[in-house]
């Protein structure tokens, strides 16, 4: 079996009755759930961003990031959401419904079926011009009521097949 310094070193974060050092850990399910639920607190709070780190984070991501409150307002986007439909500043998305700019999308009953991968949805530019984006959706870490839409734009790709047949 593996010693504890061999897997982590003599790190702090990991306590001292982590499973890995554990001679019955395969009969102990209780004790490796409450070791599990230290470790992944400790995680979680090694790698809480501030409002500030969120902030850069979602700036340096190159897809259009969407988040969006219970309600289905824009809380949050990036800077490529922002380059994807022609605005200028965050202010004029935050607090708009999410169908001003998405189309063809309802967010009834879509938190049941979270995470959904490769949506085709139609996006909307600032001047109505319909935008046709690649969506992941997943739910926020940070803001657990959030849902966040993750779009790539397809439109070069659909002009491309358009082309071809």
């Amino acid at each position: 079996m593996l010693e504890k310094s061999e897997l982590f070193g003599n790190r702090p974060e990991f306590p001292q009755n982590s499973i890995a050092e554990s001679e019955d850990s395969h009969c102990n399910i209780p004790d490796q759930m409450a070791t599990s639920k230290v470790n992944n607190e400790v995680i979680d709070q090694k790698f809480k961003m501030s409002p500030d780190q969120e902030k850069n984070f979602l700036d340096s991501i190159v897809d259009s990031v969407i988040a969006l409150d219970k309600e289905g307002k824009i809380r949050e986007v990036n800077q490529a959401t922002l380059n994807l439909l022609g605005y200028k500043k965050k202010e004029d998305l935050i607090t708009l419904p999410f169908e001003k700019i998405c189309k063809n999308f309802s967010l009834s009953g879509l938190r049941d079926k979270i995470p959904l991968a490769e949506q085709e949805l139609m996006y909307l530019n600032k001047e109505g011009k319909e935008i046709p984006v690649s969506v992941n959706i997943s739910s926020r870490v940070s803001y657990p009521d959030d849902i966040i839409f993750m779009a790539r734009d397809i439109s070069k790709i659909k002009e491309l097949i358009d082309e071809l047949t």
